[in-house]
């Protein structure tokens, strides 16, 4: 005659498998959270990294920029439009900074004029130092209070503008950029900085960089 064991295994109640499926649930939300959490983070991390570089690239090449300005040659002869120092009232010595100056020392901007080299060829035969075409006016400021602006005007042969462009150097999210200038006479001759500060996330960092003052090469 044969027996017949009862097994003791059984399967799971409805209980358990919701308890275990929730316990899953609570497990998987607090991995997704955490994942998420760290996303998060390694992207401000790299955005902040980008962001103080791009204010880093943007105060360096401003300051290089500067260093090339002259003042503009063409103080509106023949009729045409001014688009160097003589515009400026009172006028200011002959120097390579537009604004500030001598008679505005601070500003939240800053403008000057340098050689436009797909024109700009004193080697020439042709040369008219006069010409505005040899010449481009480089404007950077801030707009929207969080971006940082380049601006480049180019003008025809009789002052008036040509083309005006503007490029995008660094765009502060969920933050503000400032940008000030100011020109100084510690000495005998003029000196020029530039501070750019960011603020964001309740934190500020600032970039400064100064040069003297460009002379007039002509």
């Amino acid at each position: 005659m044969s027996i017949i064991r009862k097994s003791n295994k059984t399967g799971f109640s409805l209980a358990e498998f919701m308890i275990t499926l929730g316990l899953l649930m609570v497990l998987t939300a607090s991995l997704f959270g955490t994942l998420t959490l760290s996303m998060r983070y390694y992207r401000q991390s790299n955005y902040s990294t980008d962001l103080q570089k791009a204010v880093r690239d943007s105060v360096e090449y401003m300051t290089d920029e500067i260093r090339q300005a002259v003042p503009d040659e063409d103080p509106g002869m023949l009729g045409n439009n001014p688009t160097g120092y003589k515009m400026i009232t009172p006028a200011v010595s002959s120097n390579g900074i537009m604004y500030p100056n001598m008679n505005d020392k601070d500003t939240d901007y800053v403008m000057f004029t340098k050689p436009d080299y797909d024109y700009f060829d004193p080697g020439s035969s042709t040369w008219e130092p006069f010409d505005p075409r040899n010449y481009k006016r480089i404007r950077y400021y801030v707009k929207d209070i969080n971006k940082l602006i380049r601006e480049v005007t180019t003008f025809k042969a009789d002052g008036t503008v040509k083309d005006k462009t503007s490029d995008e150097l660094a765009v502060v999210q969920d933050g503000t950029i400032t940008l000030e200038c100011t020109m100084f006479t510690p000495g005998s001759t003029p000196s020029y900085c530039i501070q750019v500060t960011v603020v964001r996330d309740d934190k500020s960092y600032s970039l400064k960089s100064g040069c003297l003052v460009p002379g007039s090469a002509y």
